[in-house]
């Protein structure tokens, strides 16, 4: 929501680390809400890409698990998919809860792409802090 000072820019992502039963993941949702291609990626400090992304639904379905043909509906969750790097188009989410492998500093960047050519048009840092 616009202040008066204009738009609110997104400055860190707090990811909450997580032991079984005690502390839930960090639940973020990313939209592309422009008309470019999109990648986004998680990377550590160094620079290196981490799978900290598992993905859990795409445009608000939940990822299902349809390798058993006969199960009810599909309805049981998929073996988790996690992710460094997600790849989307115009007016796509994703759903993720971020499962950073340690306690530290890592970066999502979002670049936004050029239709035709590939090209990096825009890029944008946001610090992510496991902690």
């Amino acid at each position: 929501m616009p202040t008066a000072e204009g738009p609110i820019q997104l400055t860190r992502i707090r990811a909450r680390m997580s032991d079984v039963g005690t502390v839930k993941p960090t639940l973020l949702r990313l939209l592309n809400a422009n008309y470019f291609p999109v990648n986004a990626y998680f990377t550590d400090a160094a620079g290196k890409n981490v799978a900290m992304a598992e993905l859990i639904a795409h445009d608000g379905r939940p990822f299902r698990d349809t390798s058993n043909p006969n199960a009810r509906h599909g309805r049981s969750r998929p073996p988790a998919l996690y992710a460094s790097l997600i790849n989307f188009g115009a007016a796509e989410r994703y759903d993720m809860l971020l499962r950073a492998p340690a306690a530290g500093d890592y970066k999502l960047t979002v670049d936004l792409l050029d239709w035709i050519t590939g090209k990096v048009l825009h890029t944008r840092q946001i610090p992510v802090i496991a902690r």
